[in-house]
């Protein structure tokens, strides 16, 4: 999967993983193994880049528009 933003973002996988069990997460280009919770899903902490430091819509003024980057989140079995 991929995720646009800025900052952070959390992901909460469906029920799909197995309680207890440990997969490989990939986020870019680093590998962590992650134990699926009692419910089988994993929560995947995903670094989106540096925050944005202004609003992007700002009141009573035109867009100034906002950074997006983009993430690569892929989750292996076993």
């Amino acid at each position: 999967m991929s995720l646009e933003g800025s900052g952070s973002a959390t992901v909460v996988t469906p029920s799909d993983y197995g309680r207890g069990r440990r997969d490989t997460v990939t986020i870019g280009s680093q590998s962590s193994s992650e134990r699926a919770d009692r419910h089988g899903r994993l929560t995947i902490a995903v670094p989106l880049g540096p925050s944005d430091t202004v609003q992007e819509y700002p009141l009573g003024g035109p867009p100034l528009g906002t950074t997006v980057h983009t993430t690569h989140v892929e989750v292996s079995r076993g």
